[in-house]
């Protein structure tokens, strides 16, 4: 079990590798002193602990930084969550991206999800999310440069937005004209064919903002 001091020395270290975040479930053996739900609550009561996300605490006097909102929603979401879209494209540089957007794409059986109001988030689900599909950028799962426009466009964003960004991922050598083409090609022909289209994102009871979509990379 521990201390009372190993035990928030354990959840300490684990939030200073993840922006100030921790979950539920880091905090059980074997990753270390096994801290019980009571514990959390305890800690909360305290004002050691805040409540960020289902699951998912913040170290009080860690700010609410927007890595920190990108790392409770994963955390909150799961392991087959990534950061995608708008947010995505900001972890990936490119050019014209709106600043501290929050989005992530989850599998289409996890398209019920929710986050809180204070997250200001949007949750996209896809039947498509491979592999190839995602990489780590900056420590954090998030799609691909090539996924990210293909995401990008799939919403309609407007055009020198998209151009923007394909522009950027070129540049960086993160994707490849002709890769982004034959992308874009299909996404075109699934449109053209009635499928593969966005939902309109609409507010929920919890607001969080969702959307769908069955792009792939």
């Amino acid at each position: 079990m521990g201390t009372d001091h190993e035990r928030w020395a354990h959840l300490t270290r684990t939030a200073e590798r993840q922006d100030g975040a921790v979950a539920t479930g880091q905090l059980t053996a074997p990753t270390g002193p096994d801290i019980t739900a009571r514990q959390l609550r305890t800690w909360a009561r305290a004002a050691r602990l805040v409540a960020v996300a289902p699951r998912v605490w913040r170290v009080a006097g860690a700010p609410v930084t927007w890595r920190l909102r990108l790392r409770a929603g994963l955390l909150s979401l799961g392991p087959d969550a990534v950061v995608s879209h708008e947010a995505a494209a900001a972890l990936h540089g490119f050019d014209r991206t709106p600043a501290e957007q929050v989005e992530f794409t989850v599998p289409r059986e996890q398209r019920t999800a929710r986050l809180p109001d204070t997250l200001d988030a949007d949750i996209h689900s896809s039947t498509r999310l491979g592999p190839l599909d995602r990489l780590r950028v900056a420590g954090l799962p998030v799609t691909s440069a090539t996924r990210t426009i293909i995401d990008l466009a799939n919403v309609r964003v407007d055009p020198r937005r998209l151009e923007a960004a394909i522009d950027s991922a070129v540049r960086s050598g993160a994707s490849a004209p002709a890769v982004i083409q034959r992308k874009l090609a299909d996404l075109r022909a699934r449109a053209a064919g009635g499928a593969g289209r966005s939902t309109p994102r609409s507010s929920t009871p919890a607001g969080t903002r969702c959307s769908s979509a069955s792009s792939s990379s």
